[in-house]
């Protein structure tokens, strides 16, 4: 490719998060300065919902709030999905939502078809993935980012955030996987720690988290609590990152107009993967609307908004580590 070309591509965004020096550029750009960049006709992460049954009853999670109905996700409508992700290759898949994936019970399935179409997998777990799974499983599986949530320090605080869970159990389970891996001369699944810092977590707690936690994983990620429920802002009110370049689809295929809105309970839907693609719900003109909104910084028409911690407390830039 001639070094206009890849330039050109750069800007015009046919460049993704995975690949070369200049796709991954492209992508942290685009990430980190969404409205410096014309809009990208395709997302460049879908999350699904497998499922919004969960093994865990966490207080702090948005499913303590959750009003709508529970089910799994129909494996039609799961391989449609799958299948026009699979014709953008710089495009993330993930698996997560308001639910423990692995409950799903064709989950062995679902991931021998994602390995098929090979597209680019992180899957997100409590932990009971590698109940589910063995060792060996998981690293035939496809799965290329693996995130575990572990939030607690001790089974003590491990029982108040995540109720349902066994640390000690899923302490080992992560020792295992990771001890199998490094016998097998593997890198993927890259391993993924994720601990949300609560307001009295010390500095010191913190740190020895990392240190132990280090010693399984390649990544150990400390996220923000986000409280649940609506929040005042005052204005001028921030612009949205996430709706430039992130869809999440529920189990039973409906599409909301942000992957966060359930931090709040309601959710605008604005699509139906089951009568539609992912292409003509992202570039409907109601996203469209949403997306001009937040450019020109009129937020009337976007109640949800004005009230997103996500947007209004964090900002509309992200900082990359």
């Amino acid at each position: 490719m001639q070094p206009l070309s890849i330039i050109r591509n750069l800007v015009n965004g046919r460049h993704g998060a995975h690949g070369s020096l200049f796709r991954r550029l492209r992508y942290k750009l685009y990430h980190r300065y969404p409205y410096e960049f014309s809009q990208i006709t395709f997302p460049s992460i879908v999350e699904i919902e497998l499922t919004n049954h969960c093994n865990m009853q966490c207080p702090h999670c948005p499913r303590s709030i959750m009003t709508r109905g529970l089910g799994y996700m129909e494996l039609g409508i799961l391989k449609k999905i799958v299948d026009e992700i699979s014709e953008h290759p710089f495009c993330f898949f993930r698996i997560g939502g308001l639910g423990e994936p692995s409950l799903h019970p064709d989950i062995k399935e679902i991931l021998r078809y994602i390995k098929t179409k090979g597209v680019i997998l992180e899957i997100v777990t409590n932990g009971h993935l590698l109940s589910v799974l063995t060792p060996n499983e998981i690293l035939e599986s496809g799965i290329r980012y693996l995130g575990i949530s572990i939030d607690g320090f001790d089974a003590e605080t491990y029982s108040k955030r995540r109720p349902g869970g066994d640390y000690e159990s899923v302490k080992a389970k992560v020792a295992e996987l990771w001890r199998t891996r490094q016998a097998a001369r593997k890198s993927e699944p890259h391993i993924k720690i994720r601990h949300v810092v609560f307001p009295k977590d010390s500095p010191e707690q913190i740190e020895s988290y990392k240190q132990y936690w280090y010693n399984y994983a390649d990544i150990v990620g400390l996220n923000k609590l986000t409280p649940t429920g609506k929040l005042n802002f005052e204005p001028p009110y921030r612009r949205c990152r996430f709706i430039k370049w992130e869809i999440k689809v529920n189990w039973n295929g409906e599409t909301p107009l942000c992957p966060y809105q359930n931090n709040i309970r309601e959710e605008e839907i604005v699509g139906d993967v089951s009568r539609q693609s992912i292409s003509e719900i992202w570039m409907s003109p109601r996203m469209e609307t949403a997306r001009q909104a937040h450019a020109q910084g009129h937020l009337k028409t976007m109640e949800y908004c004005k009230h997103c911690q996500k947007t209004q407390a964090y900002g509309d830039k992200v900082v990359w580590k």
